[in-house]
C-alpha cells in the first residue's frame, strides 16, 4: 500500500503548479552548473589534452576516459545542494568521496562497453541518485553500500516517473547524438566533449529529482529512532 500511494504521489509533479516550478528550478540549476564548470574545469581540460598530445594513443585514451569519470564526480558535487560555497575547498573536501566512486564509475563504464552504451539510459538515474545519497553521508564503505540501496528504493518508489524520465532521456540523447553525428561530417566534434555538454542538462534534472524526493519520503530512505 505504501508502495501504491507513493507511485501515486509521485504523479504530482505534472500537475501545473508543481510542473512550472520543478522546470524553473532546473533551468536555474542548468545555468549555475555551466557557469561553474566552465570557471573551474576548462583550464584543467586543456591542460590534461595538452598532456595528452605528449603520449602514445592508449595512454592518452586512458587519461581521456580518467578525465571524464572526475567529470562525472566534479558535476554530481556541482549540482547537489549544499550550504557550502562551491569553491575549490568545497570540492577538496568530497576528496575521500571521489575514492569510491572513481573505481565504482570505472567499473560501470567498462561493462556498459561490453553491453552496450545505450543501457546508459536505463542505469543513470540509479548511479545519479546512489551518488547523491553517498555524497550526502560520510565517506565510508558502509555508506557506500547503502547508498546503492536507497538509490534503488528511490527508484522503485517513484517507479512510474522512472520510466516516463528514462523513456524522455533516452529518446533525448538519441536525437543529441544524431546531430552531432550530423554535425561531424562538417566540423569534427569529439563524442567525449559532446556527452560533456549534454550531461549537465540531465544531471541537473536528477539532482532536483532527488532533492525533492528526499524531502517528501525521508522516512522510507532512512530509518527512524523508536
Amino acid at each position: 500500500m505504501r508502495l501504491l500511494d507513493s507511485w501515486k504521489q509521485s504523479f504530482g509533479l505534472f500537475e501545473r503548479k508543481n510542473l512550472a516550478v520543478f522546470v524553473l528550478v532546473w533551468l536555474k540549476a542548468v545555468v549555475t552548473t555551466y557557469r561553474q564548470l566552465i570557471e573551474y574545469l576548462i583550464a584543467p581540460f586543456f591542460v590534461v589534452q595538452l598532456l595528452c598530445l605528449c603520449i602514445s594513443f592508449n595512454t592518452m585514451h586512458v587519461m581521456n576516459n580518467i578525465t571524464y569519470l572526475v567529470f562525472f564526480i566534479f558535476l554530481f558535487l556541482t549540482v547537489r545542494s549544499s550550504v557550502l560555497r562551491k569553491t575549490w575547498f568545497y570540492y577538496s573536501h568530497y576528496f575521500a568521496h571521489g575514492l569510491f566512486l572513481l573505481p565504482w564509475l570505472m567499473l560501470i563504464l567498462f561493462v556498459l562497453s561490453k553491453i552496450g552504451y545505450w543501457w546508459w539510459a536505463i542505469v543513470t538515474m540509479f548511479i545519479a541518485f546512489t551518488a547523491f545519497f553517498f555524497l550526502d553521508s560520510r565517506p565510508s564503505l558502509k555508506n557506500f553500500m547503502e547508498s546503492h540501496l536507497r538509490g534503488a528504493k528511490m527508484i522503485m518508489y517513484n517507479f512510474p516517473i522512472y520510466l516516463i524520465i528514462m523513456v524522455v532521456l533516452f529518446g533525448v540523447w538519441w536525437l543529441y547524438m544524431f546531430l552531432v553525428h550530423a554535425i561531424n561530417t562538417v566540423i569534427p566534434v569529439p563524442i567525449i566533449m559532446a556527452t560533456a555538454v549534454f550531461m549537465p542538462l540531465e544531471t541537473c534534472l536528477l539532482a532536483n529529482l532527488y532533492i525533492k524526493w528526499y524531502h517528501e519520503q525521508f522516512t522510507i530512505y532512512f530509518d527512524q529512532p523508536k
